[in-house]
């Protein structure tokens, strides 16, 4: 499980991402940008659905927004309208999906207390 990684193409070169090291992923302006948890933010110019449809079989990655996916291990509460990670980044949700996001939230983290 430490190990899964994701190899991503930047203007800087091409890097190799561990799954556990990526807090959220954004889409702007047909740029995706990876938030890693030491800080660093890589800009890549992969499609947004191609990004989202590699991490589709992590089950820690939620989509929560349509620019927004988020690596539940670094979520620290999911309020109304958006929610907070453990570095304190607000994080919009997708209004009429909320339920559902909490609800796979709680699901997770049951999974990872067992």
């Amino acid at each position: 499980d430490e190990g899964r990684a994701l190899v991503v193409k930047s203007n800087i070169g091409v890097h190799r991402l561990l799954l556990s090291d990526l807090v959220y992923v954004e889409a702007i302006n047909r740029k995706v940008i990876y938030y890693l948890k030491n800080g660093e933010e890589l800009t890549c110019t992969d499609r947004f659905s191609s990004v989202c449809e590699g991490l589709s079989g992590c089950p820690e990655f939620l989509l929560v927004h349509r620019s927004f996916l988020v690596n539940m291990n670094y979520i620290r509460t999911i309020e109304t309208a958006d929610l907070i990670l453990h570095n304190g980044k607000r994080i919009p949700l997708a209004q009429r999906r909320v339920t559902e996001i909490k609800k796979h939230y709680l699901a997770f983290q049951m999974e990872e207390l067992t």
